[in-house]
């Protein structure tokens, strides 16, 4: 049996899009005699283990050279493993600001430290003073040479270099840059600027962005030739927080103030350039404006007429859950995913002229996009628009952002889960500031927490330790290099670690916009997720898990998700909440006129103790084709397993009136010569589908059910008849999918 943990010992191969990794482990024979196996696990592009059940894929060898020498079949060494190696890095802040002490600091780290990289900020003011001076090829030499001889430096020590190349500058530093016209704005018309002068312009403006890759390919371009094979990554930064990203808040100075506004949350992305360039790229998602009218419940004539959600809040007022509420329609979710794509397309620009450089000065640097926060527990990312970690992937070749567990707050190691869904090097940084606590931890406690902190991000697959600080901190550089000194043995023997995986849960990016990460984390806790206990956290980078059509969703249990036409359509069985707006009144008595009210399952359950579970979807389609509901159930159950937790599917006569979430629906009554269509369709098993008004003696009293065999699908028609009892209570129409004893 196994002693030791597994071990990845940094080979790769790949296999038509498949990935395996060489791991070792110590075992004990029935003899008790302690041997050696290397063997050959399936796992992603960075060699983390897909599959923990999994066994070896071509047996176990006694020596690492047996194992390199017997591929599992198809298989092949991956030519460039750079996901696999280990750094410890360093990096002095503002380099310009004391390039003595910024030399020294880089020398005593690589000496006596050991560190294995440098990264160096390049910022273009400390470069260019002008965008003239940035097309100016006389000079060009001489507005480098400070950096250049930072670099060489750094080169000298025979660490590899990296580079952090800051694009966000706007024109508070240099006059002529891109023009605060042309600056990102947020949602009151205010560029997107902290009060020193650091903003972005609008990625929709090709003028703007061709002055910031025109930057990125100068910097690129001279240190790969500098270099050599020493380059080892480079980052794009957008904002002044030092990140790829939006900015996340606001400060600037009005017209004619002596001092800046306070710094406010903001999202950016209300330039003139970003909404027409959103207007531009509609028609390339819905066929006509009518679909899109349709999937957002809007009224535009045309493209032309689409306007961007906004919180509607006044100045400095607005909070992250105005944001949040945003995102929570389609509408929300389309602006989403355009500023996503801005981003997505400048940091594939960028991945490619670096990848030109390497080309071209016979490198092999790698394109790394640094983050703040990318999951859950940070809510700032729904303006940093940086959530969807698994569409990173396609273009970067590494992540740095804040990962690893901290007992101040729990619900951080969620991201210990999350990134495991990215499939590059995934990286971090530790600085004094991260953990100063507001100047009430002292600094055994600082260091007690870095080192908790960075020993879990390697214990979960990080491969690059960023220690940022300055010899002028005094002891608080003293404590960093401590912490890294602590650290260095612990990236070096594993990256493997002690938390305990406990099970599985599955997000779709859809249903993070809506709730700001809370759905997430609630999963994640329920499925037993902690700071020692790791959950296979399965992410969906789509808008929606099933359905994208709809404006509205909601879930009442793991298995199932309700999909609507239109928010209002859900109220508690008390009635609809006096906050909700609509075309109908938010008394229960007062929907007599207009509404029918719908009983929905919260899922097929089965009642059968021998037999097959079943899945089903649930469809309300009204006479013009209009989908007002869909139910999806996406496992079968049945109501013993899990001490009962699905024996109820009537979750409404449980819900306090500021529920929201119900399978109550108010659906409007249809007009002469209109109907209703219940459409189920049956996965697994046969089930017994049923549509009936609730109260016996209603008039026009619909009664239907049958039985509805596997892969098969049923439609029953409610007429208008079947919708207008006068008394409410008789109205009710209950509709159910359940498996039992009777069923075939």
């Amino acid at each position: 049996m196994a002693i030791t943990k597994p071990v990845f010992k940094n080979f790769v191969l790949s296999n038509s899009g498949l990935y395996c990794g060489l791991y070792y482990r110590k075992v004990l024979s029935k003899t008790n005699a302690v041997g050696e196996q290397w063997y050959w696990m399936p796992t992603n592009r960075s060699g983390n283990i897909t599959d923990m059940r999994a066994n070896s894929l071509n047996g176990y060898y006694a020596t690492d050279t047996a194992a390199l020498a017997n591929y599992p079949a198809g298989y092949t060494l991956l030519t460039d493993n750079w996901s696999s190696e280990k750094y410890i890095s360093y990096m002095y802040n503002y380099p310009s600001e004391n390039i003595i002490e910024a030399k020294n600091c880089i020398t005593d780290w690589v000496n006596n430290i050991g560190a294995t990289n440098v990264l160096i900020p390049v910022f273009y003011n400390n470069i260019f003073k002008s965008y003239t001076q940035q097309t100016d090829t006389a000079n060009f030499n001489t507005y480098f040479a400070e950096l250049d001889g930072l670099v060489t430096h750094a080169k000298n020590t025979g660490a590899k270099v990296s580079l952090f190349v800051c694009i966000d500058v706007d024109d508070n530093y240099v006059a002529d840059f891109w023009g605060l016209d042309n600056n990102e704005k947020d949602e009151w018309g205010y560029p997107i600027r902290i009060a020193y002068g650091s903003g972005h312009p609008s990625l929709a403006n090709t003028y703007a962005t061709g002055i910031m890759k025109d930057f990125f390919q100068k910097v690129v371009n001279r240190y790969a030739s500098l270099l050599g094979n020493q380059l080892n990554w480079v980052t794009p930064l957008l904002t002044v927080h030092n990140e790829y990203g939006y900015n996340f808040t606001n400060q600037y100075y009005p017209p004619g103030a002596d001092s800046p506004v306070p710094q406010y949350i903001a999202l950016s992305g209300y330039s003139p350039s970003t909404i027409a360039g959103f207007r531009s790229w509609l028609p390339t998602q819905y066929a006509n404006v009518g679909a899109l009218n349709t999937a957002w419940g809007t009224s535009y004539g045309n493209f032309a007429d689409v306007t961007v959600p906004t919180t509607g809040k006044a100045p400095f007022e607005a909070s992250l859950d105005d944001f949040q509420n945003i995102f929570a329609s389609n509408r929300g979710k389309d602006w989403y995913r355009y500023l996503y794509k801005l981003l997505y397309d400048l940091a594939a620009d960028l991945r490619t002229i670096l990848a030109s450089a390497n080309t071209t000065y016979g490198t092999n640097g790698k394109l790394v996009l640094s983050f703040g926060g990318v999951s859950p527990n940070d809510r700032a990312n729904i303006n940093r628009i940086s959530w969807d970690v698994a569409g990173w992937s396609n273009v970067s070749d590494g992540l740095k952002t804040w990962f690893g567990a901290d007992y101040r707050d729990t619900t951080k190691a969620i991201t210990l889960d999350y990134l495991q869904n990215y499939e590059g090097k995934i990286m971090t940084e530790i600085h004094h500031i991260d953990f100063y606590d507001n100047g009430t931890a002292t600094a055994d406690q600082m260091q007690a927490n870095m080192i908790n902190y960075g020993t879990t991000a390697i214990q979960n697959n990080c491969r690059d330790v960023l220690f940022i600080g300055m010899q002028s901190h005094g002891s608080y550089y003293n404590i960093l290099q401590s912490v890294a000194t602590a650290l260095k043995p612990e990236l070096q023997r594993s990256n493997d670690g002690a938390r305990v995986t406990v099970g599985n849960m599955g997000v779709s990016l859809g249903e993070i916009l809506v709730s700001g990460g809370r759905i997430a984390i609630d999963k994640w806790v329920a499925a037993g997720g902690s700071n020692s206990r790791r959950v296979n956290l399965i992410y969906a980078n789509t808008i929606n898990a099933t359905d994208s059509s709809f404006p509205a969703t909601l879930s009442l249990f793991d298995n199932q998700t309700y999909f609507l036409k239109q928010n209002d359509l859900k109220n508690s069985v008390y009635g609809r909440l006096a906050s909700e707006t609509g075309p109908y009144s938010p008394f229960q008595q007062d929907y007599n006129t207009y509404c029918v009210p719908f009983l929905i399952p919260a899922f097929g359950i089965t009642y059968k103790t021998t037999g097959n579970k079943t899945k089903s979807t649930i469809e309300i389609i009204d006479e013009t084709g209009t989908v007002w509901v869909k139910m999806v159930q996406n496992f079968g159950v049945s109501n013993t397993e899990q001490n009962g937790k699905y024996a109820n599917n009537h979750p409404e006569f449980r819900y306090i009136a500021n529920i929201t979430e119900d399978c109550r629906f108010w659906l409007p009554i249809r007009p002469t010569g209109g109907y209703y269509d219940v459409k189920i369709s049956v996965y697994d098993a046969a089930c017994l589908f049923e549509v009936y008004h609730a109260d016996v003696g209603a008039p026009d009293r619909i009664n239907y059910n049958t039985v509805v065999g596997a892969g098969s699908i049923n439609t029953y028609r409610i007429n208008r008849a079947s919708m207008t009892q006068p008394n409410i209570n008789q109205r009710v129409i209950k509709i159910n999918c359940n498996r039992y004893a009777g069923t075939a």
